[in-house]
């Protein structure tokens, strides 16, 4: 069963502002067990104020700002929408980013602890590596957030998102 992205809206924003951890991380993983997935945020400390993790994913996404569920922001997905990557630029607020991974083939999610692994190759990896800006001499896109939970690794022949707790 599909959930549409209102309803994953929701239950992620309801999902964060009652969610006593945030005041410590800065990237955070829930598992969703009605809508079959894993989310994934990031976004400003609240208490550290360190807005760089978010700025970065937001800068390096090559698509242009559009409305979503963040304010404006940008978005990216897959072909299957397995993956959903949307951040959003909140003014003084920060950036907010946030990975959803649906269950599939391309996905592994772990419970205790939790970890989630997507992965594709190929022309899903092109098209994904083509909306984002590579950031080493060697023409690659490589991410490791702060508390050192999240990477993200993209070639045209490979996307990987690895995120364990």
């Amino acid at each position: 069963m599909r959930t549409n992205p209102t309803q994953i809206a929701t239950i992620l924003i309801c999902y964060l502002l009652f969610s006593p951890v945030l005041v410590q991380a800065d990237t955070i993983g829930r598992l969703m067990p009605v809508a079959n997935q894993a989310v994934i945020t990031v976004f400003r400390g609240r208490v550290s104020g360190d807005d760089s993790n978010g700025k970065f994913l937001f800068d390096s996404m090559n698509v242009p700002t559009q409305g979503t569920f963040l304010g404006p922001g940008k978005s990216i997905a897959d072909s299957s929408k397995v993956l959903s990557w949307v951040c959003g630029d909140r003014g003084a607020d920060g950036h907010q980013c946030t990975f959803m991974i649906q269950s599939g083939a391309a996905t592994k999610i772990g419970f205790s602890p939790m970890s989630v692994r997507y992965e594709v190759n190929g022309t899903e990896a092109k098209s994904l590596f083509s909306q984002i800006t590579a950031n080493t001499t060697a023409g690659e896109f490589k991410f490791t957030n702060t508390e050192g939970t999240l990477s993200l690794t993209a070639t045209v022949e490979r996307f990987l998102l690895d995120y364990r707790e």
